[in-house]
């Protein structure tokens, strides 16, 4: 009895890794969006709490990189939350401004929440959302909780979101815009905070935001796909038999 009922919950984490995966953009779609672009997305269990997401409007090509709260299907749900909210907002409400889809993206799913008395089990949702305009060579980015990076040679910039979550906050305040201006051949990179957060086998300590940028001046003039070779492989040199300990989703972007 045990063993079916371990058999059904197995299946049904399946059933809803493939939901999860369809709500997700397909590979060959994020390639025609972005050009050279590479994402390492590795969820904690069968289903994850972080989401990646990718839209062009107009002349501004938008993408982005989430962080939901929990992991397994509490973070899954939410993940499945921000992805329709976030295609409401762009498809349905011709918004490509990244401050202003973050306040109506919290205002969607702090809304949904509130009507199932499901509030109290949310804490908020870190994201970086990015708009990249390449007739002006300009990035418009806003985050919550969450940084972006954005590589030029020897030059890195780091680029701040606001320090509060995408949902319900004592002190919220609008998503504060960054306006960045790029070069051809710069490099975007989002993440959420499972790779800096993974202890390592050998150093019982988190990887860690240092390690993390400087990992990525090391590898910043490699080709995208040598760049993401050589972050798994790091990965999992540090992780070693350690296990896992939270969702993982690094991408970089080429910018042209």
């Amino acid at each position: 009895m045990l063993s079916q009922s371990s058999d059904e919950t197995l299946s049904s984490f399946r059933y809803a890794k493939r939901v999860q995966k369809a709500l997700l953009p397909d590979e060959k779609d994020m390639k025609k969006l972005l050009g050279d672009y590479f994402l390492i997305y590795k969820p904690l269990n069968i289903i994850g709490g972080d989401f990646y997401w990718g839209a062009r409007k107009k002349d501004h090509i938008l993408v982005s990189v989430a962080d939901c709260t929990g992991h397994g299907i509490t973070g899954a749900l939410i993940t499945m939350l921000g992805i329709n909210a976030l295609n409401e907002i762009v498809r349905n409400q011709d918004e490509y401004q990244p401050d202003i889809i973050l306040n109506k993206l919290r205002s969607l799913i702090v809304g949904e929440l509130n009507e199932s008395d499901n509030l109290n089990h949310f804490d908020g949702i870190d994201i970086s959302l990015c708009s990249i305009d390449p007739k002006s060579k300009t990035l418009q980015i806003a985050g919550a909780n969450n940084q972006t990076l954005l590589v030029r040679q020897k030059e890195m910039v780091e680029i701040k979101g606001n320090n509060m979550p995408l949902g319900p906050y004592w002190d919220e305040k609008d998503f504060t815009l960054r306006k960045v201006e790029y070069q051809a051949g710069d490099i975007l990179y989002l993440f959420t905070d499972g790779y800096k957060d993974q202890f390592g086998e050998k150093i019982d300590k988190k990887f860690g935001k240092k390690r993390f940028k400087d990992l990525i001046r090391h590898i910043r003039s490699k080709d995208l796909s040598e760049q993401k070779k050589t972050l798994e492989e790091n990965f999992q040199q540090w992780k070693g038999e350690k296990e896992q300990v939270d969702d993982l989703t690094v991408m970089a972007v080429r910018l042209g």
